[in-house]
């Protein structure tokens, strides 16, 4: 399955280069790049990326705008905040469950490639078919989807029984047929979960 990268930075050589090692380094991925807010918006609304590396400062336009429309285009998208400079970013409310990572241009870029692989391994693992041996998210059932995504916001088995009205040995039950069916234990679970699940249950 292929993995969609949308780049949004006013540097095209920046971004250049960066989709270059991306489509070297994983052969499903595909890349998008854009310099604007409005290119950025448009190819969320066309392409709906499963990741957006997104520089909120784009020639005084509003980036984040970008992020707004991705989580109306793609619900389950990743966000990764990329600045020109190293100053606070408080992420917006509305767009925090889906960013999942700041960095700024200053930083060492292994630690950005690195985040970059986190999420693009994370959802091949829950999109590969059964016959893979490897994890499948589709695998799931309905309840067990949602507590999947109750689990990726850090919610305990306690809280997680008390939001669906069921028993807390019931919730631990879905919990161990969600780690068989995914071949996942403990914090790779858990991880797998903050950065694959949809933000909110249901959604």
């Amino acid at each position: 399955m292929r993995h969609k990268v949308l780049l949004v930075d006013e540097q095209k050589m920046f971004i250049q280069v960066l989709a270059s090692f991306l489509t070297r380094s994983y052969q499903h991925v595909v890349t998008y790049l854009t310099t604007t807010t409005i290119g950025g918006i448009d190819q969320c609304k066309n392409e709906q990326p499963d990741l957006l590396i997104l520089n909120p400062e784009l020639h005084g336009q509003d980036g984040l705008a970008v992020g707004r429309q991705l989580i109306v285009s793609n619900p389950k998208g990743k966000i990764i905040i990329l600045k020109n400079r190293p100053i606070f970013f408080a992420p917006p409310a509305d767009l925090e469950p889906w960013i999942k990572g700041i960095f700024d241009k200053t930083q060492d870029a292994t630690l950005l490639e690195k985040q970059i692989r986190l999420l693009i391994e994370a959802k091949a693992k829950v999109t590969q078919t059964p016959r893979s041996g490897s994890n499948n998210f589709g695998q799931l059932t309905k309840r067990e989807r949602e507590i999947f995504a109750l689990v990726g916001e850090g919610l305990p088995n306690r809280d997680i029984s008390r939001k669906l009205g069921v028993s807390e040995h019931t919730i631990k039950t879905h919990r161990k047929r969600i780690a068989n069916k995914l071949n996942l234990r403990g914090a790779a679970l858990i991880r797998t979960a903050t950065l694959a699940a949809p933000p909110h249950p249901g959604r």
